[in-house]
């Protein structure tokens, strides 16, 4: 979600109601601050949208690019948030920019009490400004910095995925001869870290969908390890960006963007029933996991996907 306000607080902007091919449906809500509660003049005033990537079979438009990174968990303080701007230069977008978004970290104290990590401010083809906060009634009113140290087990790192056209362009790259055709921004995805040094230049997407058998943790979250060990990624330096989808209730969970550590073959997601923590069988969510987009550079093909919800 995008705004001038208003965006780093709301809960449910990832949470995904009645999807169908032509749509689907989203509630926000902010029940902490309640001086500051999600209004739909409230909403409008502060421009917010929601930005968002529909995967699958199409004869609609195509999006020639993607490309994920990780950015540093340098977080400075803004009042009652953690504050930082998310520089994607790494990917040279170019013009209207589509960013998904999330984070990994706060093992120790629980990603799943944070919000702000899809409510984004300042959005360009490079930068983004993100301000997030643990939502809970005993912590809203101060920045626990101290908790995501850069180096602490509490540290957190932002998660993007960017959508759109980059510069050079694909074909412009490949008359060059700068690059082969299953590079980024031809067949492969570019992947960044945080340092916004390139990883590689031919990655892929994978995208898959969880069971909805949720536990309880020891610090009351409820807690899930998603296997991914069927994209066969080659190693650790995936980027997971994540939602839910579910039948109700689902719009006051936080940590629906955020999860506590990853591998190769799977990463831990935590969520919390806010204002008051429910029971396990709660959960009965589904969880959509990374998207696939690919493109032929001059030559568009189908996209494609797997159950993304």
């Amino acid at each position: 979600m995008t705004g001038n306000d208003y965006v780093s607080e709301l809960r449910g902007g990832s949470s995904i109601y009645s999807p169908t091919k032509t749509g689907f449906q989203v509630y926000v809500t902010n029940e902490i601050l309640s001086y500051r509660s999600a209004r739909g003049w409230k909403l409008n005033r502060g421009r917010v949208r929601v930005t968002w990537v529909g995967v699958g079979k199409s004869a609609g438009p195509k999006t020639t690019a993607v490309c994920c990174g990780t950015g540093p968990s340098n977080w400075g303080s803004y009042y009652a948030w953690g504050a930082q701007q998310v520089d994607a230069g790494a990917c040279q977008m170019k013009g209207t920019t589509a960013w998904i978004t999330a984070a990994e970290g706060a093992k120790a104290h629980g990603s799943g009490k944070f919000v702000g990590m899809n409510g984004l401010y300042n959005v360009g083809d490079r930068f983004s400004q993100w301000y997030i906060r643990q939502d809970t009634p005993a912590n809203s009113g101060h920045w626990p910095g101290s908790w995501l140290g850069t180096g602490d087990i509490n540290q957190m790192n932002p998660k993007y995925c960017l959508f759109g056209e980059p510069f050079p362009s694909g074909d412009q790259a490949l008359n060059k001869g700068s690059i082969s055709q299953d590079e980024y921004p031809c067949d492969g995805m570019r992947v960044a870290g945080p340092s916004k040094n390139v990883i590689t230049n031919t990655a892929g997407m994978c995208c898959g969908k969880s069971d909805n058998v949720w536990a309880a943790d020891s610090k009351g979250q409820l807690s899930k390890t998603v296997d991914t060990s069927a994209c066969s990624f080659k190693d650790a330096q995936v980027v997971y960006i994540t939602s839910v989808g579910g039948d109700s209730d689902h719009y006051s969970l936080t940590g629906t963007t955020s999860y506590a550590e990853h591998t190769a073959k799977s990463f831990v997601m935590n969520l919390v029933a806010q204002p008051t923590q429910k029971s396990a069988a709660f959960a009965k969510k589904k969880l959509a996991c990374q998207l696939v987009w690919r493109r032929q550079c001059g030559n568009a093909r189908e996209a494609q996907a797997s159950s993304c919800s």
